[in-house]
């Protein structure tokens, strides 16, 4: 007895050190978190104080030694940290890579602007050109996107109701047919469960032991019935969405369409056939 008194005092002192091994880790884990977040924040502060200070040997460093830890920084301080980099970009006539930066920045912040007061207006120009840019590819990547779920490729209204995907495509009669099978094989299904359920309160009420073989026959057969209605919906379910998949292509007309572009006065024509 007493030894197993001294084995179980043992045990929990095992158990004791492994859970303040534990909170130990837990609590050096958040401090390092907490360490490395302030050191992202006062990198971010220095850049800003090195560039308003003009010192932009000293920015470049610091910009320098933030993009190869920028998998670190939060959201709001990569957007920052990109912004004095464009800025930098510019100051060096290389546009083109002030732009690369303004683009990351949109792609984080999509509706960023910078500071109309304190940002010089060349810089405001080429970021507004960058940003009108930007949002016209995102506009079309929406449409496009639109487009391959609800309008042409994807077969999706089949799966809500046997024909409206023909109907919807211009199969008028093949739409129809569907239809018309997917109704009649809801309603017999519908009609079936219900005489089922008719059936099964008869035979549990009837009394008669002459009578109860007979209910109860009547009440199997249509427990069955209602399985045999409930694989024929299926059938026309899967029937119907096969058939819209790989027998009714989209028709295709012809559209024009006139589209403004914010980037440049005009606009464009397009001919879709």
């Amino acid at each position: 007895m007493c030894q197993r008194a001294i084995d179980g005092v043992g045990a929990m002192k095992n158990w004791i050190k492994w859970i303040g091994l534990g909170l130990f880790c837990l609590i050096f884990h958040q401090g390092g978190i907490a360490a490395q977040t302030d050191s992202t924040q006062l990198l971010v502060e220095r850049i800003v104080i090195a560039y308003e200070n003009f010192d932009y040997d000293q920015t470049d460093k610091l910009l320098s030694v933030a993009l190869q830890n920028i998998g670190t920084f939060s959201r709001g301080e990569q957007v920052k940290v990109f912004q004095y980099m464009a800025f930098r970009q510019f100051q060096k006539n290389d546009r083109a890579e002030a732009e690369a930066y303004f683009q990351r920045i949109l792609q984080l912040e999509p509706g960023f602007a910078l500071d109309p007061v304190t940002t010089s207006p060349k810089i405001l120009l080429l970021f507004q050109k960058v940003k009108i840019s930007y949002l016209e590819g995102l506009q079309l990547r929406l449409g496009d996107l639109e487009t391959s779920l609800f309008r042409e490729e994807r077969a999706w209204r089949s799966l809500v109701f046997p024909g409206w995907e023909q109907w919807h495509r211009g199969y008028k009669k093949k739409g129809t047919m569907w239809a018309l099978l997917g109704t009649a094989t809801l309603v017999g299904l519908g009609q079936s469960i219900a005489e089922t359920r008719s059936r099964r309160d008869a035979y549990r009420a009837e009394r008669d032991p002459a009578l109860i073989p007979q209910k109860f026959d009547a009440y199997n057969r249509m427990f069955k019935t209602q399985f045999y209605w409930g694989y024929g919906l299926a059938a026309v379910w899967l029937g119907s969405h096969m058939d819209a998949l790989l027998f009714s292509p989209v028709k295709r007309g012809t559209q024009v369409a006139v589209q403004p572009y914010l980037a440049a006065p005009g606009i464009t024509l397009s001919l879709r056939l």
